[in-house]
This record gives C-alpha cells, sequence and structure tokens, in this order.
C-alpha cells in the first residue's frame, strides 16, 4: 500500500518504445522517482503525525470526562503512561521530520532518513489507536470521528471491526 492506495505491480515483456518516447535512461528509471518518493514520504510523514496529535487530544478529552468505577479515566495510573508515551512518540517523530525536512531544504541527500522517518511515523501514527479504549464503546458510532475519517490504517480497523473493513486513506 502506498499513500493508502492499493498498488500494483505492471510487467511489460518484449516491449519496443520508440527512442523519443523514452523518459530519462535505460536501467536508470528508478532515480529521477527516488526524488519524489522522497518528498512523498515526508509528507506522509507530516499527515501521521497531525492524526497522532488529534488522536491523543480527543483521548486526553475523552479521559478527562469519562468516570469509570467511581474516578475519572484520566485518573488512571495506566491512561497516565498510555498519554505520556503516545506524546513522546509523536514529539520525537516531529523532531525526526522536521530534521529531515531541514536537510531536505538544504540540499542534503534524505533517502534514508526519509524512510526510516515514513517508517517510523506511519507506525507511530497507530498507536494512538489506543485512545478507542478511552471512548469504551462510543468510538464506534458514527458521531465520532476515530474510525470513519482520520485516525486508523486500514489493518487496525479491520482487526478491530472485526469482518467489517473501514478505509480511512
Amino acid at each position: 500500500m502506498l499513500g493508502g492506495q492499493t498498488t500494483y505491480e505492471l510487467l511489460l515483456e518484449n516491449c519496443k518504445i520508440p527512442a523519443d518516447n523514452l523518459l530519462g535512461e535505460i536501467g536508470k528509471g528508478f532515480a529521477p522517482m527516488q526524488t519524489r518518493l522522497t518528498r512523498r514520504r515526508l509528507e506522509m510523514a507530516a499527515w501521521s503525525i497531525g492524526m497522532a496529535r488529534r488522536a491523543l487530544q480527543m483521548m486526553v478529552e475523552q479521559a478527562n470526562q469519562r468516570v469509570l468505577f467511581g474516578s475519572k479515566l484520566a485518573d488512571k495510573q495506566s491512561l497516565q503512561w498510555n498519554v505520556a508515551n503516545i506524546a513522546t512518540k509523536i514529539h520525537a517523530t516531529r523532531l525526526m521530520a522536521l530534521e529531515t525536512a531541514w536537510k531536505q531544504d538544504n540540499d542534503i541527500d534524505v533517502k534514508t532518513e526519509a524512510s526510516m522517518l515514513k517508517f517510523y511515523a506511519t507506525e507511530m501514527a497507530t498507536k494512538p489507536s489506543t485512545s478507542l479504549c478511552s471512548h469504551g464503546a462510543r468510538w464506534a458510532c458514527a458521531k465520532i470521528c476515530l474510525c470513519t475519517s482520520y485516525l486508523l490504517r486500514c489493518v487496525r480497523c479491520e482487526f478491530m471491526m472485526g469482518h467489517q473493513r473501514c478505509i480511512v486513506w
């Protein structure tokens, strides 16, 4: 999956292309695409950071409102640990993104950093999916945007909803 879209491999065998229609050099077609890929990885990281920040914000708001066994959910130590852990990962990912973007702006090669950042950021963005727990069964309600609009990757949402599939990209 790339940017939430299913990708496919296209194989052309014995295909002849006139020299006038050739883009780039033979055998070096990936190099020009790599610059676009690097930019797209940075965009995906920024998008993931934004999603995670909103999910964390919603989690904290809900935890301060929801009462469980006579006290606010926000007073439970396990939830506080979870919030601290998620906030730390969001902050670290944001710093990685800022450094990688700065290097890119200063014409420093960031292929490796962009790859690492995209991987880490998209994985980090699914961690606030634990915020579903602070919402109880309400998260599946259409009035809450946790699953229907932005938060979870398809795999996470599909897993949590059982046989239903929730496309969020």
